[in-house]
């Protein structure tokens, strides 16, 4: 497009006209005010043989170049010795959501580089501010208590410089290497904070044992903030006075939005079980909130999984600013000496004659609305003895956004969301069949149907609702209730094949264990609390060697609101229709049975998923898998918890389409582990190195000296008193006796700034005398960056310069100055709209 087609033809005319008066021997050059900076735009260049000109507007005004955008390319951020090179690196900043591309390959920032530490020092980040002890800085303390691992010490290396996300499989030294890097920088530092965050209290607990007994960071000088055993003005002068806090997420997320604590102050924060920093959860709030007034950090990140799925593992990456990972399997080079064989047996058991008689019965009762929409091909599903939560979810999402759904005959709308929402409940009854037994399947079909006769406001109802009611008057519903309760009432009645090849299998593992001489553990892994309610009361019938517990998690909240899901909720289990016969346990309960478990006073734990993750269980020998999960995070922490010190066996009972679930597991968790190690399909931060680059620590292998404080704290622990209990009393005796002391006021809130900034509120008479008594320093809003003074001075010398002669030309030639960026063309400057 020509420069004249944003303009008018009268408006051309009357340009031609001012020209042709002026005429060519009054094309002076332009005299610019001597302190008019020259604009900051890049020159627009044009191939053209003629002068050089200067482009006013209509008004006779000289036209300037639009401001170039300040924000910066993605190509633009300076290059990083050590980190990604791409264009779509993560910035440090954290919680940005990168999308993962072949193309963006960093084979620095990650486990397959050759990054070293000097190399490190090339970054283009400031220096830390936290006061370092530069004596302490030129060594890394290395414990030796424990026996050498290389692979441990490897990790190490790297995570106290860069941030890493470790993937360890469980039971190879995580909480180790989660001590050492805190120690160290304990030491490089003078009054920085190091936290260690942890999901529940027995995890918590389990790091501060492991903390104390092997760094020798001293107790005094250690806090631990877990839920609400400490009130808010109790932890704030913790978070003043003490340097290493071990607290769970949400706890440090409140006091950071409270203002308890600052986040400049914090130089290490540790995250276990980081796969669980995803979306809104509390590691990625405290993450964020450090971030945005500290850049200065560093980051460890450490699980045995680091999520299900690509998608998920970069959410991680980029949620905790991670520039390296470090992947181990139980194949590494590294690591294969010290894990032991597992074997592992997979049986899988055909349906009991009792489970075919119910799942006929059943399905005939629900066949007449699953035709009905079969019929209206709505549902795509061969048959109702095959119906899934998962099938009928995909079909009704299909409904939603069919023409139907869009007709407004809202009676047949009704009707069939109402038929879905039934074929869903009964998709899971029949996942508890067929997996569990008839004993779960009837108790919930029995809380279900009790449910339905509750109104919304708790008032029993007198009939349920007309397509409930529908379901509970067909004559094969009735059939088959009538059948689970005759076959439940039999004590003796196990309900699933599974129950028996469980009980064969331990009877003869315990007596061969026994035989031997040999104290041994078992662990049976199961979804749902009501099965393993029913797997204990089998094993106490017919395992006579066995001493089993039931280990299940908190109890979920009986309010109708659903609790919020976050990190800390891992140990909270909520069966759906709980009818409270079996209980949560608290943390603390938690706590005793591991130790119990550990002593061998419990030598079989029935366990649901708190029993999957990061707990120290101790040696266990033998696990039973009751069901089988499609999660390579469930079911890899299912199986590291035997082979860690000697030979283990798992045995995996299957059934129906279950085997396909454990070979999906196990093949998502090598291909993930396998692309974190070529490197090729994530994105990781830049590398920001905090110490100097002149000071490259050299490694000292040295045995810890455990401070006497400390082990005095740990000769406390225990049965009914763990480690936590002893801090905590220990924190509230450094601040009196509480019985003499009024009770603390509620501390203030506070709010953090980043450095330079000015608070509290200004008017605009008073910036505009500041501006006027300073003069050397830019207005906060004046037009590019300068002072008021300068911008009246500026206006008031163009309206001098046009008020000489009141008609200008369009164009004024420099000759003087070729190389004069203001030479734009019209067009650029005037839209359609400006006129």
């Amino acid at each position: 497009m020509s420069d004249s087609d944003d303009f008018s033809e009268g408006e051309l005319l009357e340009i031609e006209r001012r020209m042709a008066e002026k005429g060519p021997e009054k094309s002076q050059p332009a005299q610019l005010p001597p302190y008019l900076p020259p604009p900051s735009s890049p020159q627009v260049s044009r191939p053209s043989s003629q002068p050089r000109t200067v482009q006013t507007t209509l008004t006779g005004g000289i036209a300037r170049a639009p401001k170039q955008s300040l924000a910066r390319r993605p190509n633009s951020s300076p290059g990083l010795a050590g980190a990604s090179s791409s264009p779509r690196s993560s910035p440090r900043g954290i919680g940005s959501s990168p999308v993962p591309s072949p193309a963006s390959r960093s084979s620095s920032a990650s486990n397959g580089g050759s990054q070293n530490i000097s190399s490190i020092s090339a970054n283009k980040y400031p220096p830390t501010h936290h006061e370092l002890d530069l004596d302490n800085c030129k060594t890394i303390i290395y414990p030796i208590n424990l026996s050498e691992r290389e692979y441990q010490l490897n990790i190490v290396r790297h995570a106290l410089f860069q941030n890493v996300l470790c993937a360890l499989p469980t039971g190879l030294g995580k909480t180790f290497i989660a001590s050492t890097v805190m120690l160290n920088w304990y030491r490089w530092t003078k009054t920085a904070k190091i936290i260690f965050l942890a999901p529940t209290r027995p995890l918590v607990s389990q790091q501060v044992e492991a903390c104390l007994g092997i760094t020798g960071i001293p107790r005094h000088d250690v806090s631990v903030m877990v839920g609400n055993l400490l009130a808010p003005s109790t932890r704030a002068v913790e978070w003043e006075s003490k340097r290493v806090i071990f607290a769970t997420p949400q706890t440090v997320d409140n006091d950071l939005k409270k203002g308890l604590v600052d986040p400049r102050t914090i130089a290490c924060l540790v995250i276990d079980e980081a796969h669980h920093a995803k979306g809104k959860a509390s590691y990625v709030e405290v993450a964020k909130a450090i971030s945005k007034l500290n850049q200065s950090f560093r980051i460890l990140a450490i699980t045995a999984t680091p999520s299900g799925n690509l998608e998920g593992v970069q959410e991680v990456i980029t949620n905790l600013s991670i520039s390296r990972a470090e992947i181990r399997t139980e194949e590494s080079i590294d690591v294969a000496r010290y894990v032991h064989k597992r074997n592992i047996e997979k049986i899988t058991v055909a349906f009991s004659p009792e489970q075919e008689e119910i799942l006929e019965l059943f399905g005939q009762a629900i066949e007449p609305m699953f035709k009905e929409l079969k019929d209206k091909k709505l549902i795509f599903i061969s048959s109702a003895w095959d119906i899934t939560q998962f099938g009928v979810h995909q079909s009704m999402t299909r409904f939603s956004k069919s023409e139907l759904a869009r007709s407004g005959n809202w009676g047949v709308i009704s009707r069939i969301r109402g038929i879905f929402v039934i074929l869903m409940k009964a998709g899971h009854a029949l996942r508890l069949l067929k997996i569990h037994g008839i004993r779960p399947f009837y108790h919930y079909l029995r809380a279900w149907q009790a449910k339905e006769m509750i109104d919304p406001k708790g008032k029993p109802r007198k009939k349920p609702k007309k397509l409930v009611g529908e379901l509970l008057e067909h004559p094969s519903w009735d059939d088959c209730m009538k059948r689970c309760q005759e076959l439940t009432n039999n004590p003796d009645f196990l309900g699933h094949g599974k129950l028996t090849e469980l009980i064969d299998h331990l009877n003869s593992f315990l007596l061969e264990q026994e035989m031997a001489s040999t104290s041994t553990r078992v662990i049976v892994f199961c979804e749902y609390r009501h099965s393993g309610l029913l797997i204990l009361k089998a094993i106490e019938r017919n395992c006579p060697r066995a001493r089993p517990f039931l280990f299940v998690g908190q109890s979920g909240p009986r309010s109708g609101k659903k609790k919020k899901a976050g990190p800390e909720d891992d140990g909270v289990e909520d069966d759906e229709f709980d009818d409270g016969e079996v209980k949560g346990m608290t943390q603390k309960e938690q706590q005793r049975v591991v130790k119990d478990f550990k002593a061998g006073n419990i030598n079989t734990l029935i366990a649901t998923s708190i029993g999957e993750e990061g707990l120290d269980v101790g040696e266990v020998d033998f696990i039973i898998c009751y069901d089988q999960s499609s999660s390579p995070i469930r079911g890899l922490q299912r199986m590291g918890r035997t082979g860690r010190k000697r030979k283990g066996k798992i045995l995996m009972l299957m059934v129906d389409k279950e085997d396909s679930k454990l070979e999906y597991a196990l093949n998502g968790y090598k291909y993930i582990q396998d692309q974190l190690n070529k490197n090729i399909r994530f994105e990781y931060a830049p590398v920001n190195r905090m110490l100097p680059p002149e000071i490259k620590p050299e490694l000292c292998k040295t045995q810890v000296t455990i401070p006497e404080e400390n082990n005095q704290v740990l000769k406390q622990v225990t049965e009914n008193h763990d480690i936590v209990d002893e801090v905590t009393q220990l924190q509230r005796q450094q601040r009196g006796k509480r019985k003499r002391q009024p009770k603390a006021p509620a501390p203030k809130k506070r709010f953090f700034m980043p450095e330079g900034v000015e608070t509290g509120f200004r008017t605009a008479q008073q910036v505009y005398h500041e501006e006027q008594s300073e003069p050397g320093q830019p207005a906060e809003h004046g037009p590019d960056n300068k002072s008021i003074q300068q911008v009246e001075q500026e206006q008031q010398h163009w309206q001098e310069f046009f008020e000489s002669d009141a008609e200008k030309p369009a164009s004024l030639t420099i000759e003087d100055n070729p190389s004069s960026p203001l030479d734009i063309p019209v067009s650029d400057i005037i839209s359609d709209d400006d006129l």
